[in-house]
């Protein structure tokens, strides 16, 4: 058996694997999902009564409670997460219905269907393994746009429900209420963010675990600055609908700001996708007009290998270039 053969029987045992595996996380998802919430509901109810205890016994030592908050927030800001945490918060953020074993499962699929292609196209084990790594990448790379592109339709919703969250609290609405309105009268995400938050509070939870659910759900800074003022009003008192003024004010600013800092560094944007499209494109038109002269290419698997690192290195450079927080 030669090494075609024998990558052909590690394809199918993958491939058959992958399935199995893809048709028992649809098993678990069907009759597990109730027992799933179940436990969610009880793990909330568990955390609520170790915050009140937390906070009694806070308030008995005679500390500020807001000010534990606040340094508990910290050190969990200051926490390094593991990958498995930061791909389940990439898909919880990213609006798609799809659970981090299911994303794995689809990027490891690919990448072996890209690899027996890749294989049976070059014969060459250590090209196919090189692109069939690069093709497993693209599910997690669309993931990640679906995130980008939900979470910046969020900032942009975000004042005007801060705005109709004023005007409800002047007419003397509860915050709760205020909630409600804006999952009735805005568009996904922002509806779905602070209706499910209203449900827990509706459900009994309590609405500082729910308000930093909300954040930690998002991974917003606006709306932590949003939580943030609330806690503190909530804490301190004050007035309220003039604060979420300032807070949509200082929202629609910082988003205006991001739009004219992604104007500012579209071209080199628009150069790294020619840069990194161009070597691509002109591969596939010699293909097609000189396909003999294109597969000599193929034989070079070091400089190919040396090539898709370079590109990797560049667009993660050109990345950080344009992108930065502020």
């Amino acid at each position: 058996m030669g090494s075609f053969g024998i990558l052909v029987v590690v394809a199918a045992f993958l491939a058959a694997f992958f399935a199995i595996f893809t048709v028992n996380l649809i098993l678990v998802d069907l009759f597990h999902r109730e027992r799933e919430e179940t436990l969610k509901r009880l793990n909330e109810e568990l955390l609520v009564q170790q915050r009140q205890k937390a906070r009694e016994q806070t308030v008995a030592s005679g500390k500020d409670p807001m000010s534990e908050i606040i340094a508990a927030a910290g050190r969990e800001s200051q926490q390094r997460k593991g990958i498995l945490e930061r791909i389940n918060e990439l898909t919880m953020q990213s609006g798609l219905r799809i659970t981090t074993p299911k994303l794995l499962m689809i990027c490891g699929s690919t990448g072996v269907l890209v690899s027996f292609i890749a294989f049976g196209v070059s014969s060459s084990l250590l090209m196919a393994g090189a692109i069939g790594g690069t093709f497993a990448a693209v599910p997690l790379l669309y993931v990640t746009y679906m995130r980008r592109k939900r979470l910046e339709l969020l900032r942009s919703q975000l004042p005007d429900a801060f705005e109709l969250m004023s005007r409800i609290l002047r007419a003397g609405q509860s915050v709760s209420q205020a909630m409600q309105a804006v999952s009735e009268e805005f568009r996904p995400p922002v509806n779905v963010e602070f209706g499910y938050c209203y449900e827990q509070q509706n459900l009994g939870l309590a609405p500082e675990v729910a308000l930093a659910d909300l954040a930690q759900r998002t991974g917003l800074m606006e709306v932590k600055i949003f939580v943030l003022a609330v806690l503190v009003h909530r804490q301190a008192g004050g007035n309220l609908t003039e604060l979420l003024d300032n807070i949509a004010h200082v929202v629609r600013q910082r988003f205006k700001m991001r739009r004219e800092i992604k104007s500012l560094t579209g071209e080199g944007r628009m150069q790294a996708i020619v840069l990194l499209a161009l070597p691509i494109v002109v591969w596939f038109g010699l293909f097609f007009v000189t396909r003999d002269y294109a597969l000599k290419l193929l034989d070079h698997t070091s400089l190919l290998i040396a090539t898709l690192t370079s590109m990797l290195i560049g667009t993660l450079w050109i990345r950080r270039i344009v992108n930065f927080d502020f």
